[in-house]
């Protein structure tokens, strides 16, 4: 339940808090401020927010604590993982965000999860870490094109897993088709 109130506070600030144009690392501050009254004591939640210009072929973000993204380009197995530190957001106040700027042009793509995918333990023992998710991200991109890749993940993923999830998973995946 609390959880699902602290959702729906930052939910509330994103829709009356316009982003800063082009300075996501300004709205990220301006949402830490605001969070550090609304959330209890030691409670916190990881961002990433990132601008997409498909036509200038970039990418500028910043990022809380989210764990770390996949940057690719489709039919390469080349990928890299794009910096996301930064102290969670609500934990106090005045910390500085940073804006980083990475290429994405066409045909690239960008792949943002929740803790639960490397967090949840696999019936072959351990669990994902970064290069394990990207192989599967991957493998699942270069599959049948007729195919989503989400939900090829998602179904590698929940045949793999062990026992329930504890907490939850998001996925997202963006690409620049342009």
């Amino acid at each position: 339940m609390g959880a699902a109130l602290n959702t729906f506070h930052l939910h509330a600030l994103i829709a009356d808090h316009r982003p800063v144009p082009d300075d996501p690392a300004a709205y990220l501050s301006l949402l830490n401020d605001q969070l550090c009254e609304l959330l209890p004591s030691g409670q916190y939640t990881t961002i990433f927010y990132g601008i997409m210009d498909c036509q200038a072929k970039s990418l500028i973000y910043a990022a809380a604590a989210q764990p770390s993204p996949i940057l690719g380009r489709r039919g390469s197995s080349d990928f890299s993982i794009p910096e996301t530190s930064g102290l969670p957001l609500g934990m106090k106040k005045g910390p500085t965000y940073k804006n980083r700027q990475v290429d994405f042009s066409s045909g690239a793509f960008l792949f943002l999860y929740s803790g639960a995918l490397v967090e949840t333990p696999l019936a072959e023992g351990g669990g994902l870490d970064q290069d394990g998710v990207a192989g599967l991200l991957l493998d699942c991109l270069a599959g049948d094109e007729d195919a989503d890749p989400m939900e090829l993940l998602a179904g590698r993923f929940h045949a793999r897993r062990e026992g329930l999830l504890g907490d939850d998973l998001t996925a997202v995946l963006a690409c620049n088709e342009a």
